[in-house]
């Protein structure tokens, strides 16, 4: 629990601010700010995450279940 308050209060005061472009330069593109990473994950239904045979597409993460019978 240490970690994730520590990483929390660094995330706070900014200590992981970089103006770099190091990540753009790796992945060959602009990178993904998180809101927009989150909303679009938001507005995909499950068709958008799974094939045909019900197995995730790669790249894309299958929605986030609330109730515990929805996992099973």
């Amino acid at each position: 629990m240490k970690l994730l308050a520590d990483t929390n209060l660094a995330a706070a005061r900014g200590d992981w601010y970089t103006d770099s472009t190091d990540l753009r330069q790796l992945i060959g593109r602009p990178s993904t700010p998180l809101a927009t990473a989150v909303a679009d994950a938001l507005k995909a239904g499950p068709a958008d995450t799974f094939d045909p045979r019900g197995r995730p597409h790669p790249g894309r993460a299958p929605p986030i279940s609330t109730s515990r019978t929805e996992r099973l």
